[in-house]
């Protein structure tokens, strides 16, 4: 990574990193636009990493997904009503990026995994985005005229004290 000119910068590539990158790339095809993800995959707290053993989805298979490819799940995958394990909702993600081309090149060509986003700055009509990827040691300059912050509120946990939990002998999930 150098220095690197595109038209927008995404940082985060979760749901809403995504779903920002498509649509924006729907419209404006031609767009020179990055997504920078920490991570080395898609899904933000639907990612494969780390991905916890009976997580479920948060909404029905109706209500997710987006509008151009829906969710769909196999007759015999285990359910509850309209609810399905958070991996279908992972697979769903993997999937999306390596379904979309805009001009020339899949979303997921777009994205800089392992990219940390050091120090934001603005400068006069553009941004200045520095990001290190630290298994490789490279550190690049990002400059866009747009930034979008996609980190996600879910991010980072937060796991209430609860009383008594040092009693229970199960697995406790927030």
């Amino acid at each position: 990574m150098a220095n690197i000119e595109f038209d927008v910068v995404v940082i985060g590539a979760g749901l809403s990193g995504i779903a920002f990158s498509i649509f924006h790339l729907d419209i404006h095809s031609e767009c020179k636009l990055a997504i920078l993800e920490e991570d080395t995959c898609v899904g933000g707290v639907w990612s494969a990493s780390p991905y916890h053993n009976g997580f479920w989805s948060q909404s029905g298979l109706r209500m997710s997904g987006f509008f151009d490819i829906p969710i769909t799940l196999s007759r015999d995958t285990e359910g509850y009503h309209d609810i399905f394990e958070a991996k279908y909702v992972t697979k769903y993600f993997e999937s999306y990026v390596d379904e979309h081309v805009y001009n020339g090149q899949y979303v997921r060509e777009r994205i800089y995994f392992g990219a940390k986003v050091r120090e934001i700055e603005k400068a006069d009509d553009s941004w200045r985005v520095s990001a290190r990827r630290s298994e490789k040691g490279e550190e690049g300059m990002f400059h866009s005229a747009k930034l979008v912050t996609a980190t996600g509120h879910t991010t980072i946990s937060n796991m209430p004290v609860l009383p008594g939990e040092n009693l229970f002998q199960g697995h406790i999930l927030h």
